[in-house]
């Protein structure tokens, strides 16, 4: 544990300095194979030859080159269509050993995720807290509607009660349900969220506001009252959950969440820079299954190739680091949720004022 934490501060250390930088949170897409087609999916954007997906050998080098990894956020596609999905999670634990492994998932593939995450749990690596988080955009009819699947909604559920069955031997399972406000949900999102809240299938909740697929650019299609009252019940639900299974960061959590649904709703109304300097590009960054490497989701992969590079090499090379530098001092802004958590957790000044909204400001607005 104190090794990991020493390890952890040391590269962020070196983010700050300039002097050997590596991303501590990494989105690894690992696929692009689905087995839905969601309305609101930026899917179809993607390279669709499903042999461009990284071999086990490239995901063990790029592994190799994250030792201080603390944040590994597995996704697709639908990662469980993968069969070596326990594999990828163990070449991470051996050679970075991040403190979580979350895998985002449509919850349709019961069978398969509930063997994937017995073996996962199994490894005698695995010693980082796992979570499922499970995708809804609204009731059982308009969930499936999105899917393209009448029963996308049911399944998932059937997916949370079996990955509970699974958490009863393994505390550091944990199990959540997001749920996306899109402009056409805007009527049933809170029923939702009240109905998956009392199902006794989820550790958390979270929330996602549907978004541009380009940067500098807010959604303000969606309403912001019915965003404000689904952040809030969401925050509230999930406020004793304990990331990682720490208190002090289950608390550091749950006021990060209050302070950054407030800025993503700031920036929806205004929609401009709310003056949160972005990490992407530094303390997160972006794999795609075809090897591509990106500062976020929101800007073209064209940073380089873990197929042709090191991501070191590719992650500190003088064009990429001028990127970055230019993205901050452009203001760059959105709402993707990743990013904005990624910043708020890495940066000290942030972190303060997150802090101090929720002790002050929070309390006035109330």
């Amino acid at each position: 544990m104190a090794e990991r934490t020493i390890k952890y501060v040391n590269q962020w250390i070196k983010n700050k300095i300039g002097r050997d930088i590596l991303p501590l949170e990494l989105i690894l897409f690992v696929t692009t194979r689905c087995n839905f087609r969601c309305k609101h999916c930026f899917i179809d954007s993607f390279d669709l030859d499903h042999g461009n997906d990284l071999s086990l050998d490239v995901i063990e080098n790029l592994a190799s080159d994250l030792p201080s990894l603390m944040v590994l956020m597995i996704t697709g596609g639908e990662p469980f269509l993968r069969d070596d999905l326990p594999e990828i999670v163990r070449v991470f634990s051996k050679k970075s050993r991040p403190k979580v492994v979350s895998i985002a998932t449509n919850g349709f593939l019961s069978d398969r995720t509930f063997g994937t995450v017995q073996k996962i749990l199994e490894q005698e690596e695995f010693c980082s807290q796992l979570i499922v988080t499970l995708s809804f955009e609204g009731a059982a009819e308009s969930h499936g509607r999105n899917r393209n699947n009448p029963k996308a909604y049911e399944k998932a559920l059937l997916t949370a009660k079996g990955l509970n069955e699974i958490r009863t031997f393994h505390s550091n399972l944990a199990i959540g349900a997001n749920i996306t406000l899109v402009p056409e949900n805007k009527s049933e999102v809170l029923a939702v969220a009240s109905e998956l809240a009392g199902s006794g299938l989820f550790s958390f909740l979270t929330q996602n506001i549907y978004r541009k697929r380009k940067p500098c650019c807010a959604n303000n299609k969606c309403s912001l009252d019915i965003y404000r009252r689904l952040s809030e019940f969401v925050i509230n639900f999930s406020q004793t959950f304990k990331m990682s299974g720490n208190n002090i960061i289950g608390a550091w959590h749950s006021y990060k969440e209050r302070y950054q649904a407030d800025l993503i709703e700031r920036t929806c109304r205004d929609d401009k820079y709310q003056g949160l300097s972005c990490e992407a590009g530094r303390g997160i960054g972006v794999v795609y299954p075809d090897g591509s490497v990106a500062p976020c989701e929101l800007h073209p992969p064209k940073w380089g190739n873990i197929k042709d590079r090191s991501f070191p090499d590719i992650w500190n090379d003088p064009q990429n680091r001028k990127f970055f530098d230019e993205l901050r001092a452009d203001k760059c802004f959105c709402t993707h949720e990743c990013f904005i958590s990624a910043s708020l957790n890495l940066q000290l000044f942030p972190m303060s004022s997150c802090l101090l909204w929720n002790l002050f400001y929070r309390g006035i607005k109330k």
